[in-house]
């Protein structure tokens, strides 16, 4: 009876510490997490970017954490909110550029402590510069883009239409604020006949919204009918008012054409890059 008695005492106790064992073993030792959101980002000159800092309590953690950061280049200021807190808590660390801050690519060290813990996440922070004059290139040199979907001098009727060419996918990283804008083209043209007009209709929008459009009308003599016609139009667009573009938007730039039955812009030509310049 003894024996069986201290038989199912061992086996209790033996059950006991086997899950006592089991439960310390997925205890976690009480730490903190830092989350940054985001974790990279831009800021232009004069400008300045935010960024959110949550901390997170691991295991019963509840001591004070103190914040700072590392790395930050000159002419550029960081700032908490906050800098000292309790998990789970968060705040805000601003980042400020100066105008004249260096322009580059930065990784910053976030860097918490508390409770005889630690942990230093990294910032990845951009400083771009401040745009002044805002020059768009159309394509890249040695490129030509036919508005046309295929010229056939022989047989022009067939292809006197409206062609259209877009230039999309331009998206500003800073608010831009101008007064004026200056297009330039190179192209040459080839006409069905010296009794129309060619034209080449020139559209600016800025998120769907036009700011500017335009039909450039030519005419030419009776030599010049179906000859390849070298051109470069330049043209200057004043603002009653000052044009703003905001940080995101989309600048889309189109062109078409009628009475053409060809015509193919240029890139790559010495002083004759096409471009559409914000000023």
């Amino acid at each position: 009876m003894r024996k069986t008695i201290f038989i199912l005492f061992l086996f209790f106790f033996s059950f006991v510490l086997f899950f006592s064992c089991g439960e310390k073993a997925t205890e976690f030792e009480p730490d903190f997490a830092i989350i940054l959101k985001p974790a990279s980002d831009f800021v232009v000159q004069g400008d300045s970017v935010s960024f959110l800092v949550k901390l997170v309590s691991v295991g019963g953690f509840n001591s004070e954490v103190k914040l700072s950061i590392i790395g930050v280049p000159d002419s550029v200021e960081a700032f908490f909110e906050d800098s000292i807190l309790t998990p789970p808590d968060s705040t805000t660390i601003w980042i400020k550029a100066d105008s004249t801050a260096p322009v580059g690519h930065f990784e910053l060290t976030l860097s918490g402590s508390g409770g005889g813990k630690s942990n230093n996440p990294t910032l990845v922070l951009d400083v771009l510069a401040k745009i002044y004059d805002l020059k768009l290139y159309f394509a890249k040199d040695g490129e030509e883009r036919l508005l046309s979907l295929n010229p056939d001098p022989t047989n022009p009727t067939d292809y006197l239409h409206d062609t259209t060419l877009c230039w999309d996918g331009f998206l500003m990283n800073q608010d831009f604020t101008f007064d004026s804008m200056k297009i330039y083209l190179n192209f040459y043209v080839k006409k069905t006949s010296m009794d129309e007009k060619g034209i080449i209709h020139f559209e600016v929008n800025f998120n769907y919204d036009s700011i500017y459009a335009d039909d450039w009308k030519r005419t030419f003599a009776e030599s010049d009918t179906g000859e390849d016609l070298w051109m470069r139009d330049t043209v200057t667009v004043p603002f009653d008012s000052p044009q703003t573009i905001n940080k995101n938007d989309e600048i889309k730039v189109t062109l078409s054409t009628q009475g053409f039955y060809i015509c193919t812009f240029r890139y790559g030509v010495d002083n004759s890059d096409p471009y559409i310049k914000f000023h």
